[in-house]
């Protein structure tokens, strides 16, 4: 949940920290009061398009942060995980704009793409009114909506690995059979270089003993001098120092009798002939055990160069032959698994059969509750005034299925409350909304807009059809009767995947959308009302008039809004600018 919203120099809000508890909120106030204002706030917090003319005038930034409790959304843990972001029980989302449009975004303080905070903001807000977007709108929350309220999210996680492991496999089959003769060449020479490595059964620390035993070998002469040299100048020369030691030991020792000061040095020495003893008994035995061993000098250096020759060959150290075998009996264990066609072959078929296993099932706990569904959220809209309404979850095939099962989900709502409200009204005439004729016809559900033709035609009115986009109006008079068109000249945002507007564009007024649909109108049989020709207040009013005097047919006519609250005479200077203009 949200607990703190805190703005600076945001629009026209100096400093402002809002404290948010459990349950329903609240924010009420007269137009201007602000409430717009932090909606807006929040969305930037969440990753919204960044404008500089929120900075509060005279200011250098604005700044928003949103602190949200993680309480029960163990998704946004582990969304922080995987994108190395600190995870704690707050999550705080901050959010810097300067003056010049530069922005800055942070999670936990650390450092975050607009994308990031758009992504971690899915899972904690839902911000809908009436032009902007809702999660709900998206197919993905749509099927995890309905899976849940069935109880099939346990069923989904084992569609999701069936399909996996049963992609792999298809993979390595294809992969298999693509390169046959490749993956044939590559295990056969694989083959002859595991056969050698193995029958010079080289291990891992063979390398260090060899390269001692060969400087042992190959020094063994020196080494013999040098111990025998050293037995002379120690024990068996003439001038052996252990004699002459001992004769000083035993001289001491004899003085230290009559002069307790000689003890010490005596004691020193008597230490030292004991270790010379030592050192003299230790080079006899060494002396004893050295020789000259030219055959196993000879057999060691043949077994160093057959190491060193194959790893010259394979282009490694010594040491890292054994290794290197370890690889190669890995990767050719893996080609000889992959050479077995039908052994693959059979592996595809059982891991296909064990995910259409759980995707039927899947398929079938869908459809039992979608009806449902259908039925409760369909009367829910009759006791809503939506007489005519009628909500209805799809279930469209997927040729292959895919990790979700084999259904794409899509909530349709169809009805026809607008309309009738409006002939109720004593409206003179009734025409369908252009976002949702936009949504109508990109989905193709030619059912919903002949029923709501139907019902105005039944009810002696003319009938028409707006759209924001060009494409939609030639679409429309190719498939349907009706008596005009409301023809915008701009498409400030998508009506593709929704009727209203999406949340954070910024509405685009660009002059191609005007040029196309004045193109469209032209070849349209039945009258046009242009509308939008303001660009809701962004063009010059001269200007559009000219533009849609230039493109009315004697058919067709010009909608425009007014304000007369602020501005009474406006309807009168906008005729007077359209008779002038477009009259002439």
């Amino acid at each position: 949940m949200l607990r703190q919203l805190a703005i600076r120099d945001f629009v026209i809000v100096d400093r402002l920290e809002l404290e948010f508890s459990a349950g329903f909120g609240a924010l009420t106030g007269e137009t201007g009061a602000g409430k717009s204002i932090l909606i807006d706030a929040l969305a930037l917090a969440l990753g919204d398009r960044a404008d500089a003319g929120v900075v509060r005038t005279g200011c250098d930034k604005a700044e928003v942060a949103a602190t949200f409790a993680l309480g029960g959304l163990p998704q946004v843990g582990a969304w922080l995980a995987a994108n190395d972001l600190e995870a704690d029980d707050e999550l705080l989302l901050r959010r810097v704009l300067d003056a010049g449009g530069r922005s800055r975004g942070y999670i936990n303080g650390s450092p975050a793409t607009a994308q990031q905070m758009r992504e971690v903001g899915e899972f904690l807000v839902d911000i809908h009114g009436q032009h902007t977007h809702q999660s709900l709108l998206r197919t993905d929350a749509q099927r995890a909506l309905l899976d849940s309220h069935a109880g099939l999210s346990d069923l989904v996680r084992q569609v999701a690995n069936a399909y996996r492991a049963w992609r792999e496999a298809l993979q390595m089959q294809q992969a298999a059979a693509a390169g046959a003769e490749a993956l044939a060449r590559e295990r056969e020479q694989l083959e002859w270089q595991v056969r050698e490595l193995e029958m010079l059964a080289f291990v891992a620390d063979e390398w260090t003993a060899l390269e001692l035993e060969h400087k042992r070998l190959g020094h063994a002469a020196s080494l013999i001098e040098g111990a025998r040299f050293a037995l002379d100048a120690l024990a068996d020369g003439e001038v052996a120092c252990a004699g002459g030691l001992d004769g000083v030991v035993n001289r001491l020792g004899d003085l230290a009798d009559f002069d307790p000061a000689l003890q010490e040095v005596s004691g020193l020495l008597q230490s030292a002939q004991a270790e010379l003893g030592e050192a003299i008994s230790i080079l006899r035995r060494y002396a004893d055990r050295v020789d000259l061993d030219p055959a196993r000098l000879a057999e060691v250096e043949r077994r160093m160069e057959a190491v060193l020759a194959c790893a010259r060959k394979y282009r490694v150290q010594a040491a890292e032959l054994p290794g290197l075998l370890v690889g190669w009996q890995a990767r050719l264990a893996t080609l000889n698994a992959a050479a077995d066609l039908d052994a693959l072959a059979a592996r595809v078929a059982t891991a296909h059969a064990e995910y259409l296993g759980y995707a039927r099932e899947l398929s079938a706990g869908r459809q039992r509750v979608a009806a449902e569904m259908g039925a409760a959220v369909s009367a829910l809209m009759q006791q809503l005034a939506l007489a005519s309404g009628r909500f209805e979850v799809a279930l469209l095939p997927l040729a292959e299925g895919a990790a979700y099962g084999l259904e794409q989900v899509e909530f349709r709502v169809g009805g026809l409350a607008g309309a009738l409200r409006a002939i109720k009204a004593g409206a003179s005439a009734v025409y369908i909304h252009g976002g949702q004729m936009d949504f109508l016809m990109h989905h193709d559900m030619k059912d919903e807009i002949q029923a709501a033709l139907d019902a105005i035609h039944a009810a002696g009115l003319p009938a028409g059809v707006a759209a924001h986009m060009y494409t939609t109006q030639l679409w429309a008079a190719g498939h349907f009767d009706f008596e005009f068109h409301m023809c915008s000249y701009y498409n400030p945002s998508d009506r593709t995947q929704y009727a209203g507007h999406k949340s954070g564009i910024t509405e685009v007024y660009a002059p191609e959308d005007r040029d196309n649909m004045v193109a469209a109108i032209a070849q349209l049989p039945k009258p046009a009302i242009h509308y939008k020709i303001f660009a809701a207040g962004r063009n010059d009013p001269i200007e559009a008039f000219q533009f849609a005097a230039k493109h009315l047919r004697p058919i067709d006519a010009v909608c425009i809004g007014v304000f007369l609250k602020h501005k009474p005479d406006m309807l009168a200077e906008d005729i007077r600018l359209f008779e002038s203009i477009c009259l002439k």
